[in-house]
Parts: C-alpha cells; sequence; structure tokens
C-alpha cells in the first residue's frame, strides 16, 4: 500500500510540474515573439517549396504523372485570403489553397501580449508548418496544392450571431471541369471542415483522388520544457495498430507506406497539433516524405472516385488546429484524445488529470484543486485496508 501511496503520489506531482510548465508559459519570460496577424504574408521561393506532391498509391493501378516544379510566376498569381473567426486568425493561399497561418487567439504568446496570439501553423522558416491539400488525377487535369485558385474577396470574418462562415476557392479547366475548394469554419471550434467540390461539365468522365498533407521543418528548441519531454513530430492512427509516432528520423529512414480504412494524421508538439481526420469509412493510403530544406511530409491519399459526365461529387475532410483538450480531440475522431502524451505514468496520471479538471471546472482555481486532490489520495492511502490493518 506504501507503494501505491507512492506511485499515486509521483504520478500527482507530474501532472502538477505539467501545470507548472504551463505557468510559466503563461506568466514567465515570454518565448520568441511571432509577428501578429497581417497584411504582409511571408512567401517560399519555389526553390524551398519543391516538388512536394505525393505519388500515387498503387490503389487503382494507374500512375499520376508527376507534378511539374512550381514557377515564380504562379507563386506571383496568389492572394492571401485572411480569416478570422472567434478562435482562429487563418491565411489560406489561392496558391493551392494552402493554410500557410494559423493563430489561436484563445492562447497569447505571454500573458503580458494578450493581443498577440500564438502562432501554430507559419510558412516561415525555420519553424515552417503548414496544411496543404488537393487532387491527382492520371488521366483528367486537376488541381493539387500548386494550382492557382481564385476567390471572390480577400477578407472573412465570422459574425455576430453567425454559427459558421464558408470561404470558397474556384478552380476550372478548358474542358469544363470546375473544382471548388471549399472551408467552413464553426463558432467555438478549432475544427475546419474542407471540401473539394467537382462539377464536371465535360463531356467525359472526370477520375481522380483527394490529398491531404501536412509539412514542416524539425522545430528550433526556443520554448521546449527544460524538465519535460515532449515529442515533437507525425503521429498516425488505425483500428488496427492505434496509436503510432512517426518521427522525423522515421521519415528520414524510410517512407511510411499504409493503407488505413478511417484513422488520422498530425503533427504534435508540446500544447499544440494539427490534424487531418477523413471520413471513418474512408479507405486512406498514409504516407510520409522527407524533403530538402529538411522539411518533411505526412498525409494521405483517398481511392480513386469517379465523377461523371455532367454531375458533381464532394470529397470531404476535418482538419483540426489547434490545443490538446482531451474531450473536444475524442469528439472528433477516436484515439485523438491520445495525443496528450503522460509516458509512462499515464494509467495514473490521466484520472488524476481528469479529477484536477472537474475541480478546477468548481473552484476555478488551479492551487485549490491540486489541494482537494491531494487530500483525497492522503485520506484514500489512510484508509486503506493494509494501513488499517498496522
Amino acid at each position: 500500500m506504501e507503494t501505491q501511496r507512492m506511485l499515486l503520489f509521483v504520478a500527482l506531482a507530474f501532472v502538477v510540474l505539467m501545470l507548472w510548465e504551463q505557468w510559466q508559459r503563461d506568466y514567465g519570460p515570454p518565448p520568441t515573439p511571432v509577428s501578429e496577424f497581417n497584411d504582409h504574408p511571408s512567401t517560399r521561393s519555389p526553390a524551398e517549396t519543391g516538388i512536394d506532391v505525393p505519388a500515387s498509391p498503387a490503389l487503382a493501378g494507374k500512375p499520376v504523372a508527376p507534378a511539374p516544379a512550381p514557377t515564380m510566376t504562379a507563386m506571383d498569381q496568389a492572394q492571401p485570403i485572411y480569416v478570422r473567426t472567434d478562435l482562429l486568425e487563418v491565411e489560406i493561399s489561392t496558391y493551392g489553397g494552402e493554410i500557410r497561418v494559423a493563430n489561436l487567439i484563445s492562447y497569447p504568446v505571454d500573458i503580458e501580449h494578450p493581443e498577440q496570439p500564438f502562432k501554430l501553423l507559419s510558412d516561415e522558416l525555420p519553424d515552417l508548418f503548414i496544411a496543404q491539400s488537393g487532387l491527382l488525377s492520371s488521366s483528367n487535369s486537376a488541381p493539387n496544392h500548386h494550382a492557382v485558385y481564385a476567390s471572390d474577396k480577400t477578407r472573412y470574418e465570422l459574425q455576430r450571431g453567425d454559427d459558421q462562415l464558408v470561404v470558397d476557392l474556384h478552380w476550372a479547366d478548358d474542358d469544363g471541369v470546375n473544382v471548388i475548394k471549399r472551408f467552413t469554419f464553426t463558432r467555438d471550434s478549432h475544427t475546419i471542415r474542407i471540401e473539394h467540390i467537382i462539377n464536371n461539365r465535360s463531356s467525359i468522365d472526370w477520375s481522380g483522388r483527394q490529398y491531404r498533407q501536412l509539412q514542416r521543418s524539425e522545430p528550433s528548441s526556443i520554448g521546449e520544457s527544460r524538465f519535460i519531454y515532449t515529442y515533437t513530430g507525425g503521429v498516425i492512427y488505425s483500428d488496427l495498430e492505434k496509436y503510432e509516432k512517426i518521427d522525423f528520423d522515421d521519415m528520414t529512414d524510410a517512407d511510411l507506406s499504409r493503407d488505413i480504412t478511417g484513422g488520422w494524421a498530425a503533427m504534435i508538439q508540446h500544447y499544440f497539433l494539427s490534424a487531418w481526420v477523413p471520413q471513418a469509412d474512408e479507405a486512406n493510403h498514409y504516407y510520409t516524405k522527407s524533403l530538402q530544406g529538411p522539411r518533411y511530409v505526412i498525409g494521405l491519399v483517398a481511392p480513386e472516385y469517379t465523377v461523371a459526365a455532367g454531375t458533381q461529387k464532394s470529397l470531404v475532410s476535418q482538419l483540426y488546429i489547434g490545443p490538446k483538450i482531451q474531450d473536444k480531440l475524442e469528439a472528433l475522431a477516436p484515439g485523438l484524445r491520445l495525443t496528450v502524451d503522460y509516458g509512462w505514468l499515464t494509467v495514473l496520471a490521466q484520472p488524476l488529470f481528469w479529477l484536477l479538471h472537474k475541480l478546477h471546472g468548481l473552484l476555478g482555481n488551479w492551487g485549490w484543486a491540486i489541494v482537494l486532490v491531494t487530500v483525497c489520495i492522503k485520506a484514500r492511502s489512510e484508509n486503506s485496508p493494509g494501513r488499517a490493518a498496522r
């Protein structure tokens, strides 16, 4: 029983240390400042971007021709689209419909500068981290994330009283195939619904696949915990293998190639993550790539779909960009809450943190919540049968 009590106190100390780390992040020395959301987007040269379109998986036996390297002319045609909701400030580029910047409004970089939100996604080195998606086709033209879209507006904002905000980007080829890339933002949510709506007005069938990926550089060590190792890198989840870390060294050593139904793919760090979540019944090919820079890609390619001439089809995914809040993550996808990693103390720390969270909700004070949890542990150990026998 003494051993049990010791383990409980160790787990509690671990949780308290995590809270202290968060307190340091909020009240301690500020990290390196990030630029505010403004009208001066950074750009990446074609050489930095490279050929990062995924290869076609052998799901249908039809290879996709390699995408040409992006040109400066195409990038010069791009416009930044600024989107603001109650929780997110996002910059979407008409160049491929990439999400190049995502600021978390509710999470300032430090308590002294509440107006400066934490930047999770960024297209600036050394901490490049962007979300990309597009279409691939072996027989038809299709907009990948190097295609140039058009937009009716350059600014969108979720209005008071509205629950959703829709941003549409438009692409069309010369044969009559039109694609709307639709971003749907929802109030009180860090999840973005992203659709490729394919309207085939041509005289022949259109066949292709949807892909979604996260690309990032290995981040700098600035702002990392000095006491607790925190994993930064890729993660995938499947019903068969469950939660799997795919770190940057793994991506360098070999490309991931795995067929998974449902699941999700993410890039995670200490407090935050970004994750692509497909439809639960959709069979996807999961992959990683190591690029020059170095940069790393983790993503998934859907099976081939056919859109008959004169018809329309919508391909849907969810993109989460935000904090590791367990209940919200679990509601989005099975296993996503596992991105909150307590290490070998998970069995003890997770229920203790759950209790702390509940007590904090009642008391509104982490200090008193910790005191009450400590009292509960002590009372439990004092009243245990082994203790009473002595």
